[in-house]
């Protein structure tokens, strides 16, 4: 019986060091297979989730310009006022931005009584990389290196800081204008500079032009 018993536990021996070490580099294979491919499919989700962000507030602008005439002003203004990055700038609620009108030096040309919202559901907290968007409002805004001017545009910012990847820049741009930082209504600029890379700082941001021209 102590012959059969000590037979069944050599039977029954775990790994050698020798097999857990293959088991072992067999893992750090499919890691080193797998792991990047998860990054990119994980940073092709982000592109597309603001794509669409961007795409939605683009036809949400257009549709506020179509009923009001004018684009929403800057959030946060008038001038005094803390620029409220982030929030809702008239797509969700209309705005309370009766200053604009009465102001003659403003110029403003919109009828907000013509307001006929939500243009969109809600306005997005945070882009995919964990910034915000802000909308802002510009007369005679040239296109950077088009040589075109536009009378009326907003331009949706994704504050950047560093957390956006080049690629990912370049990408957005790719499918939402034509691929060039530098230049277009879509553009990356790094304090007054336009353009990619942004000297190291991080500092910068990726501004998407829209326009009625």
């Amino acid at each position: 019986m102590f012959y059969i018993l000590r037979k069944k536990l050599n039977n029954e021996r775990g790994f050698t060091l020798v097999e857990l070490l293959v088991v072992i580099a067999i893992i750090g294979v499919l890691a080193a297979i797998i792991t990047p491919n998860a990054f990119r499919a994980i940073e092709k989700g982000k592109v597309s989730k603001a794509v669409s962000d961007l795409r939605a507030i683009g036809s949400a602008a257009m549709a506020y310009y179509a009923d009001v005439g004018d684009f929403p002003w800057s959030k946060g203004h008038p001038p005094g006022e803390p620029l409220q990055n982030g929030s809702d700038p008239g797509f969700v609620r209309k705005p309370d931005s009766s200053w604009q009108t009465d102001n003659p030096n403003i110029g403003y040309g919109g009828n907000l009584d013509a307001w006929n919202g939500p243009y969109l559901e809600r306005w997005p907290s945070q882009h995919p990389w964990g910034d915000v968007y802000t909308w802002n409002y510009w007369r005679d805004y040239p296109v950077p290196g088009t040589g075109t001017t536009v009378s009326k545009a907003g331009i949706v910012t994704l504050e950047d800081y560093g957390r956006i990847p080049h690629a990912s820049l370049e990408a957005i741009d790719r499918i939402v204008d034509d691929g060039d930082l530098s230049r277009g209504y879509v553009f990356y600029q790094n304090g007054g500079n336009f353009g990619y890379p942004d000297s190291g700082t991080g500092q910068g941001f990726l501004q998407v032009v829209v326009a009625t021209q």
